[in-house]
């Protein structure tokens, strides 16, 4: 699953030869490899869990996710790539998924397999927890303080309500996040066209494709 067009076309690069399928959801893209689907671009919790729905009513058991996300600490900039272990959910379509066998987190098989994958191609990352909301223009100075104090890395839009349908669904989600943008300074600061970013997505976009073979 690939959250920006950015993402898709560096997996298309690394993975040439699939066949082009058609659309769901109006915009999401899917090609196809007899071992896998890539799925995207995705926007927000809502069509995250949408898209993973349906994949998984195509008999899809195992999902990777690459996205982008904001750095709540200082130690994370540009580029930099975040493993998401768990996450606190302020998005709307994970309370629809009640879990009764525990907090949502990342599959800790495939989220092993990427640690290794990424420690194998001596690329640095983080790995913690993160925040997930549907209103990025209310990440709000003392949101992210608060946050940051409770020990979480970024911010993103996908992240909680992926975890949490997977769980619910029985399925199997991890994912990397690499930092887009700063959010722990006096100002913001983005880095949307940024080469680092470039960079770490190219990253963490290798590393999703080994974890995935």
């Amino acid at each position: 699953m690939a959250f920006t067009r950015k993402e898709l076309k560096i997996f298309r690069s690394m993975r040439p030869g699939g066949r082009e399928r058609a659309p769901i959801f109006g915009l999401t893209k899917l090609t196809a490899w007899a071992d896998l689907i890539l799925a995207g671009p995705i926007l927000g919790a809502p069509h995250a869990a949408m898209v993973l729905e349906h994949l998984s009513r195509r008999g899809v058991r195992s999902f990777l996710s690459l996205g982008w996300c904001g750095s709540l600490r200082p130690e994370l900039v540009w580029g930099d790539i975040v493993l998401p272990v768990s996450a606190w959910s302020e998005e709307g379509t994970s309370a629809h998924y009640p879990l009764t066998d525990g907090p949502a987190e990342a599959d800790h098989e495939l989220g092993g397999r990427l640690a290794q994958t990424l420690n194998e191609l001596g690329y640095k990352f983080q790995t913690g927890r993160v925040w997930s909301t549907d209103a990025p223009f209310r990440e709000t100075r003392d949101k992210v303080k608060k946050y940051a104090a409770e020990g979480m890395l970024a911010v993103d839009m996908e992240t909680s309500a992926l975890m949490t349908v997977a769980r619910f669904r029985g399925l199997a989600w991890a994912g990397l996040l690499v930092v887009s943008d700063e959010l722990w300074g006096e100002k913001w600061r983005p880095g949307f066209e940024s080469a680092q970013l470039e960079d770490g997505l190219t990253k963490a976009a290798r590393a999703v494709l080994a974890a995935a073979s």
